[in-house]
């Protein structure tokens, strides 16, 4: 763990790994670059700073024989008198301490690009970006030399079988864990703001409708036959019988009783997610007194290691549908472009991928990684 002073590092990225394994892959490709890399791990919503590079450590054990890379927590980070450096990649929000902004950049010098994960001025109307938030007052102070990528094209960048099949063992494990989580996992009915975020992760009409796309993609990927064949109902055709399914229904009503939901096409969107799940997991809710939250999916509990060992059984090349975008490994591979394009001092916004030259080169340059070539000369 670095405690000096940084002085002239050519490349620090500010992450919060955590749940998701975008973060891990982006640093994945840049352990690949060949220059000196400064990686500050950032606290999140699932845990510390210090957590977070304990993920990196155990997904990658050889993170301390990684050349040219430097691992320091945001705590210390901020502690540095002066840190000079070429670029910087943003990937994450700015930490809050009791809701007032915590960094500013009061010690940062970037004497070419700052790249960032998101959008710096939001456009009315649209949602603000993720990494966004605590973050105003560091991108004012880089606005000129900002670069920006549109959320909107990350969110559509998932990743290619050609990409999962060059990455390591416990970067796959956790992407399909991942993918297993989320398709079973419900907002817990007992969480705090369950009553105000819950339904609208079951219904679009109310939200984002998340958690229903998760399962339908799920079920569409992984029945695409069947479902070609009428061995097993489309989706939106999946017959919603509270005689044939009572057990799926109570359960289903006691979720929506709980949190509060009030659309009249909530309980038709969770009763077919949880059938569709019965579908895919054969007896899931036998011996369930309330539905599966998310909280509670964990590797040790032994009803979700028969679902777990279930969901195995489903070919990848189905499943890696139902992965989750690859945001910050886009963001690393657009930082990877402004460095080798030598751009320095310049402002300007990414939002679109031309001919989607973005799964044809990710491979490309992982394959040079692999191979030893420094993706940057």
């Amino acid at each position: 763990m670095a405690q000096q002073m940084l002085i002239n590092a050519p490349l620090v990225v500010f992450t919060d790994v955590g749940e998701d394994a975008d973060d891990e892959l982006a640093i994945y490709l840049i352990s690949k670059f060949g220059m000196n890399t400064t990686i500050v791990f950032m606290p999140s919503s699932q845990g510390s700073s210090q957590d977070g590079f304990d993920e990196w450590k155990r997904l990658m054990p050889i993170w301390d024989k990684l050349p040219n890379m430097t691992y320091i927590t945001f705590e210390e980070f901020v502690k540095i008198p002066k840190v000079v450096c070429d670029y910087v990649l943003q990937i994450s929000p700015m930490p809050l301490v009791n809701k007032v902004l915590s960094y500013s950049g009061h010690n940062l010098t970037v004497n070419k690009q700052y790249v960032f994960g998101g959008i710096y001025h939001t456009k009315e109307g649209e949602t603000p970006s993720f990494n966004l938030k605590g973050s105003e007052k560091l991108l004012e102070k880089f606005q000129n030399k900002l670069v920006e990528i549109s959320s909107e094209l990350m969110a559509v960048k998932r990743p290619s079988m050609d990409l999962y099949n060059l990455l390591p063992p416990l970067f796959k494990e956790k992407m399909s864990w991942n993918s297993f989580r989320l398709t079973l996992g419900r907002m817990s009915e007992n969480h705090p703001v369950a009553h105000i975020y819950a339904e609208g992760l079951i219904n679009s009409l109310v939200g984002r409708g998340a958690n229903e796309a998760s399962v339908r993609e799920m079920y569409n990927s992984v029945f695409e036959y069947e479902i070609e064949q009428f061995i097993v109902p489309a989706y939106y055709k999946i017959n919603l019988d509270k005689k044939v399914y009572n057990k799926t229904y109570e359960l289903t009503k006691q979720y929506l009783d709980k949190i509060q939901a009030k659309h009249v096409m909530t309980e038709n969107n969770l009763f077919r997610m949880n059938i569709a799940l019965t579908i895919l997991f054969p007896k899931i809710w036998n011996t369930q007194s309330e539905l599966i939250s998310s909280d509670k999916i964990t590797p040790n509990d032994s009803k979700i290691k028969i679902l777990w060992k279930r969901f195995k059984t489903f070919k990848i090349k189905k499943v890696i549908q139902t992965f989750n975008p690859v945001y910050d490994l886009f963001a690393a591979y657009i930082l990877l472009n402004v460095i080798k394009s030598n751009f320095s001092n310049t402002k300007f916004s990414v939002e679109e991928d031309y001919q989607n030259q973005f799964n044809t080169f990710i491979v490309e340059y992982l394959n040079k990684g692999i191979r030893g070539e420094a993706l940057i000369a």
